[in-house]
């Protein structure tokens, strides 16, 4: 069915049992993104909530229950001429993403604001031609050949992190996990000379700011603070881009790389605008995604020790005391297959975006040039026809070899030649230091106080509360 439905109905779909979202009400006579606040309950806005971080995800959870309710394709009632969709149905997905790919790019409103921000980077450029030559220039930095530097940076990392847990107090482990991928981020693309604590200070300045204004008008609080942190930020990339152009040594990073890579056909360099447009979305698609998934993880350990026994327990039947590294965790299986499904539960995005270039038809439903989709992996995970089981986390979801058919609905990094070409460094950056904290504790637990399983954020949604006490090996 795609007819328009109730927002209050979709986020009621979206909210059940463990994975209820912030409490969010929503009045049905009020316009879908409302421009301006509307008295609710208690004096909350209805479709939004100003706190100290981006906006609460009263809109993409609306949007998510929405799909989920609706088997995976709904119009939004949005006033205009232009029609919003949310679209989680596999075949449907299949079809934008991949068999008619050409009719769907990263134009229109919602990309817009994104793409305002990100330029002609790999992520967010929309000129096909262009971005080919990207994806070749940018391609060593995602190859399966560098992770190993890329996961012995972030085990180092990690392992300097993890060595000033207090036992006798919750540790934030998103916190944690968002600030060794700032730190990893850095020191790959920057060397270690970088000021990593003003790089990570204005990164996390401009990345909330850039949620929020997805669905905030610019006159809204919030978007002169984001117009000012994205200069500062600017100005501290491009004063770095000068520096390596005018230096006679090369440096061993991923910036000096960039600043003198040349078009394989051509052999035109990038301009500064382009290098700097690299260099943020490489921060855009890393600065917390992983740590989401990550705080997930560790948040669904702490509330199931016997899983985290038994993961704990392949870990050090592997590596016994030793680090690990990124080749162990090929001997892991078992801690592969929960990554595998805490990405599934928990896709670090839970929607992303695509303008309709031509007429199509999606099923039963017409979509028309300047339509905007949005896509909801989330929704699409948890689809009862693909994964009847997946409505409450399940550890062992995904422990059995997927058939084509799973396979179809599991795209926590997108399909088709668009699909993020970050995979293998989250796995990098994700599994092995799941499995140095898997050696290092020989517990975790919840808090009396701790959010439940509730999310935060607009676009990456790690839980409310990631608070979880650790007790400490040895």
């Amino acid at each position: 069915m795609t007819d328009r439905v109730s927002l209050r109905r979709a986020e009621r779909a979206y909210t059940d049992g463990a994975y209820a979202s912030a409490p969010v009400f929503v009045r049905e006579d009020v316009p879908f993104m409302a421009t301006g606040p509307v008295p609710g309950k208690r004096g909350r806005f209805a479709a939004f909530n100003f706190g100290p971080t981006v906006v609460f995800p009263a809109v993409t959870n609306a949007c998510i229950g929405a799909a989920v309710r609706r088997r995976g394709l709904v119009r939004l009632p949005v006033p205009g001429r232009r029609a919003y969709w949310v679209v989680s149905d596999p075949e449907h997905v299949r079809r934008v993403l991949v068999t008619n790919a050409e009719n769907y790019d990263k134009a229109g409103p919602l990309y817009g604001v994104i793409a305002s921000a990100g330029g002609e980077g790999l992520f967010t450029v929309n000129d096909p031609a262009l971005w080919r030559t990207l994806r070749q220039l940018m391609g060593p930095a995602f190859q399966r050949s560098n992770m190993s530097t890329v996961a012995e940076l972030s085990s180092r990392l990690w392992q300097r992190r993890m060595a000033r847990f207090d036992p006798g107090r919750p540790v934030d482990f998103f916190d944690e996990f968002k600030q060794l991928g700032i730190e990893t981020l850095v020191e790959y693309l920057f060397g270690e000379t970088a000021d990593t604590g003003r790089i990570a200070w204005l990164a996390q300045s401009v990345f909330e700011g850039l949620a929020g204004q997805l669905f905030l008008p610019g006159w809204m609080p919030g978007a002169a603070r984001y117009a000012r942190a994205m200069a500062a930020f600017d100005d501290l990339v491009y004063s770095m881009i000068r520096a390596r152009r005018s230096s006679s040594v090369p440096r061993d990073d991923l910036l000096g790389y960039l600043v003198f890579a040349g078009d394989p056909q051509t052999g035109t360099g990038l301009t500064d605008r382009q290098v700097r447009d690299q260099v943020f979305t490489l921060f855009m698609a890393g600065f917390d995604s992983t740590a989401t998934v990550l705080a997930w993880a560790v948040k669904y350990l702490a509330r199931d020790p016997p899983s985290f026994g038994r993961l704990r327990a392949e870990v050090l039947g592997v590596v016994g005391s030793r680090p690990p590294t990124l080749a162990d965790t090929a001997d892991l299986p078992r801690l592969r297959a929960f990554w595998q499904t805490v990405l599934h539960y928990q896709p670090a995005f839970r929607i992303f975006f695509r303008n309709v270039v031509g007429a199509d038809r999606l099923g039963d439903a017409a979509v028309s040039p300047g339509d905007q989709l949005m896509i909801s992996p989330y929704a699409t995970h948890r689809d009862p026809r693909y994964f009847p089981g997946a409505r409450h986390f399940d550890p062992d979801l995904l422990a059995h070899p997927l058939t084509a058919r799973e396979r179809s609905a599991h795209l926590p990094f997108g399909q088709g030649r668009r699909k993020c070409p970050g995979e293998e460094m989250a796995y990098a950056t994700g599994v092995l230091p799941l499995a140095m904290l898997l050696q290092r504790c020989d517990a975790l637990s919840l808090p009396s106080l701790h959010g439940g399983l509730r999310n935060r954020y607009a676009i990456t949604s790690p839980p409310l509360s990631s608070r979880v006490r650790v007790t400490l090996h040895g």
